[in-house]
């Protein structure tokens, strides 16, 4: 009885395939024009709204500052080490602290206790090819809610080289 009803079935040709040409571009043109007619409200919406996505695809970061321009400011200035526990005890910025992403938890109260809110912080590690000053900083900004945090250009490589 199986082999009855498939022997019996028959394949009919999709509407698509039977229809004639000028319809088939008939069909795919009224397709374009909605999906066309549907993306500008949306990008009007997305353009207009007031509070719109961010569009940018670049990573936040934080202003990068020159030494030389970091000499001239006022006191406070707070270094923030963001290099490794190892790399801080070898050698770092005098009166620098250390903060690191690693152990952020645990060094996160430290430097609590040497912050004052009216000091600028510099955030440094290796070189300029590191992310860690920029992660560092990033977090601060975000901590403390603090727009006067920035990012040493160079990094430590900098430093190295001016005490030279």
């Amino acid at each position: 009885m199986v082999v009855h009803l498939l022997a019996g079935a028959r394949s009919y040709p999709s509407p698509m395939s039977a229809a004639p040409a000028s319809s088939r571009r008939k069909i795919f043109r009224d397709g374009v024009l909605l999906l066309v007619l549907a993306a500008l409200p949306a990008l009007l919406t997305g353009w207009l709204h007031p509070k719109r996505p961010v569009w940018s695809w670049n990573k936040p970061s934080v202003t990068e500052v020159e030494l030389c321009d970091v000499a001239r400011w006022s006191p406070p200035v707070l270094w923030i080490d963001a290099r490794t526990a190892d790399a801080f005890h070898t050698q770092h910025v005098p009166g620098a602290i250390l903060l690191n992403e690693q152990s952020w938890d645990q060094l996160f109260p430290g430097f609590l206790d040497g912050w004052q809110p009216s000091a600028k912080i510099v955030v440094y590690c290796d070189s300029s090819s590191c992310d860690a000053s920029q992660a560092v900083a990033l977090r601060l900004q975000h901590d403390l809610n603090q727009t006067d945090i920035y990012v040493l250009k160079g990094g430590w490589a900098t430093w190295l080289k001016t005490q030279k």
